[in-house]
């Protein structure tokens, strides 16, 4: 049952291209779907962005970051005030620290660190527009 589900959410979001001689099968993100890419997700390791980043070029013909920048989506009721945390002043502190030492090549800080901070800028510059 659960394999079913699978199959049916990969049809809605992918499509399957053929094996070939020299390629093995494999499923391929639909157009429409890569404007829900979120490319800085805190999960992506670098080389996971790099080449999210060069697919996405070589499908647009335009590079990912001017695309690709994480929008706020409104959250549910309960949580519905929760863009006011990433305008939050000590939010904006520690993002902006960990920013900083990344820039001055501090040790402290790693790329997760600097991703996560990058992400969370972006997604509270977009929440101060609600």
């Amino acid at each position: 049952r659960s394999r079913s589900y699978v199959l049916k959410v990969l049809e809605e979001v992918a499509e399957f291209r053929t094996p070939s001689s020299v390629t093995q099968g494999c499923y391929a993100m639909k157009r429409e779907c890569w404007e829900e890419v979120d490319l800085y997700h805190p999960r992506s390791s670098r080389g996971e962005i790099q080449r999210v980043e060069e697919r996405f070029q070589s499908i647009w013909r335009t590079p990912a970051t001017t695309k690709l920048i994480p929008r706020w989506k409104p959250a549910a009721l309960p949580m519905s005030g929760l863009h006011r945390l990433l305008i939050s002043t000590r939010l904006q502190d520690m993002l902006r620290g960990a920013v900083f030492h990344a820039v001055v090549a501090d040790e402290r800080t790693t790329d997760r660190c600097l991703v996560t901070a990058l992400h969370l800028l972006l997604l509270a510059l977009d929440a101060c527009c609600l």
